[in-house]
């Protein structure tokens, strides 16, 4: 599992995508963005009747917090970064909902890594009626112009997280 985002090359162009991986953790969905690019959804049980809509980033926000030397080095990432320092925030208040990053298990690794997830309440992961419902397509809808917002964002000020 991880890799928000997935290159498919170009004989991908007019073919049909798979159709989503079920494993015992987690459904797997690409979601084609361009006829060259998809973004990866997992489908992640939080609890019962509850799921996250998720990308994963892997280790990707750890220079968020490398060396801040004083509290003006992180108010400048912040200013720097507003979708990363947003999402980071939501994910600390444990507000779900509007898409939030957190520290979340990688079943296929076994390890932590970064998801942008957004909670979906009152889906049973094992009913792919609920779990492709409306409630479930408006969270993915969320997760993926969240995780565009902060790819763009990432794309456009990455040079700058060396300064500090």
């Amino acid at each position: 599992m991880c890799s928000a985002f997935k290159f498919l090359g170009n004989a991908s162009a007019g073919k049909r995508m798979p159709a989503p991986r079920v494993t015992e953790n987690y459904v797997e969905l690409v979601v084609p963005l361009s006829e060259t690019t998809a973004i990866v959804l997992y489908y992640l049980p939080k609890s019962v009747h509850v799921i996250w809509v998720a990308t994963c980033w892997d280790e990707g926000f750890e220079f968020f917090f490398a060396h801040p030397r004083e509290r003006e080095d992180m108010q400048r990432r912040l200013r720097l970064w507003p979708t990363l320092g947003a999402l980071l925030w939501s994910g600390l208040r444990h507000h779900y909902r509007h898409g939030a990053l957190i520290k979340a298990l990688d079943y296929d690794a076994g390890k932590s890594k970064w998801m942008l997830v957004c909670e979906v309440p009152g889906v049973n992961l094992e009913n792919a009626e609920e779990l492709f419902g409306p409630a479930t397509r408006a969270a993915s809808q969320i997760v993926i112009a969240r995780s565009l917002d902060l790819q763009r964002e990432l794309a456009r000020n990455r040079g700058e997280a060396f300064i500090f």
